[in-house]
């Protein structure tokens, strides 16, 4: 049961950063729970991304970790008190943008490579993308070694919506053999460097960012543990409408170097000094009123669930694709069925579950 699982989240995990994701990051963090409840020692926890299979790779160094998370304020507060046991803190928060990481590196000012995490050690080499993305100068007045990591994005307001989730889009994009023009839809937002002496801080990446790329991440300082929760709520209740790209939480940095080096710095999947506090999915429930099937132009033939309408983050839906018969299967609909909708990446409706039978999409 255990490697089932384990097989299950690895599936899952390479279509998420293939572009091609088919459950939501809450179905996917519920898997992830029941294995750490399981067996949480697990080598899986000790993994990064998914392994580049195919074409050029890239190696970094250091290695381009992922984040620790949760969606709990008393895990947010206990990791503070680790560095910060009174009422004093220095910490940063940043939006935590949900796009594709990615490490530019520079030689002598000029773009050596370009890649996506991989699986931390080894990433995708997608240099060529300096040819169409427009935040990324193809030189920078440096004349030493720097590596910049931020996240490339499609906007909110992108002409290439088609009803996927932007992140997926941006993945797909970047994973493009043939026609790579609409690379130029992508942007990219700086927000580490990594090479430079003297950085005492991470205020002092940020500043030293604004005078080498034309977009860098917006952040704010955090004196106090209180002071956590309620930059978090702030952007739950309005900035994260006001940004250009979707984010799926607030990262969180330890800001001085020197505070960040009071414990052992990483393990071997995130850094300590580093915490994403994750937005919660907005799933309400509804009644099912009846599945239709509709036949697409391969000829596959796909479930579709009609529901009562509900307004899920602005928007108002009624119907979503359950993907398969296997899936409609498995939740056992029938109308008159109350059910979870959410939508996923903030952007598919789907169901989560069947509530009347007790039945949670996996």
């Amino acid at each position: 049961m255990i490697q089932e699982l384990v097989n299950l989240l690895q599936k899952h995990r390479k279509d998420y950063y293939e572009g091609k994701a088919t459950i939501s990051d809450e179905q996917f963090t519920r898997m992830e729970q029941e294995l750490r409840r399981l067996d949480p020692h697990n080598s899986y926890f000790q993994q990064v991304g998914a392994p580049v299979i195919g074409g050029n790779k890239i190696q970094h160094n250091p290695r381009m970790l992922s984040l620790n998370n949760t969606r709990n304020p008393k895990d947010m507060l206990k990791w503070a008190h680790k560095y910060f046991p009174g009422e004093q803190v220095d910490i940063i928060s940043q939006p935590k943008v949900d796009g594709v990481s990615m490490s530019i590196k520079y030689r002598n000012g000029s773009v050596e490579s370009i890649a996506t995490r991989g699986d931390g050690i080894f990433g995708r080499d997608i240099t060529y993308a300096k040819d169409y993305i427009k935040d990324i100068p193809k030189t920078l007045p440096v004349d030493t070694y720097i590596d910049i990591r931020g996240e490339a994005y499609l906007e909110k307001g992108t002409q290439l919506r088609k009803g996927k989730s932007l992140r997926n889009m941006a993945a797909g994009l970047l994973a493009r053999k043939e026609n790579k023009e609409e690379l130029s839809y992508l942007r990219f937002v700086a927000y580490d460097i990594i090479g430079l002496p003297d950085v005492r801080s991470e205020e002092d990446k940020i500043r030293i960012l604004k005078t080498l790329m034309p977009n860098v991440i917006t952040y704010e300082k955090i004196q106090s543990p209180s002071g956590i929760q309620s930059s978090y709520q702030q952007y739950v209740s309005q900035k994260r409408k006001d940004l250009p790209y979707e984010i799926d939480g607030v990262v969180y940095r330890i800001n001085k170097i020197e505070d960040q080096n009071k414990h052992e710095r990483e393990t071997r999947h995130h850094p300590n000094f580093m915490m994403a506090y994750k937005f919660a999915a907005e799933a309400k429930k509804t009644q099912l009123i009846r599945v239709d099937w509709r036949q697409g132009r391969t000829g596959k033939i796909t479930p579709i669930a009609i529901f009562k309408p509900v307004v899920i983050g602005g928007v108002t839906i009624q119907k979503a694709s359950l993907g398969s018969r296997r899936k409609f299967e498995l939740l056992r609909l029938e109308p008159g069925d109350i059910i979870l909708v959410s939508r996923k990446n903030e952007v598919i409706p789907f169901v989560e579950a069947n509530i009347s039978k007790n039945i949670v999409n996996r």
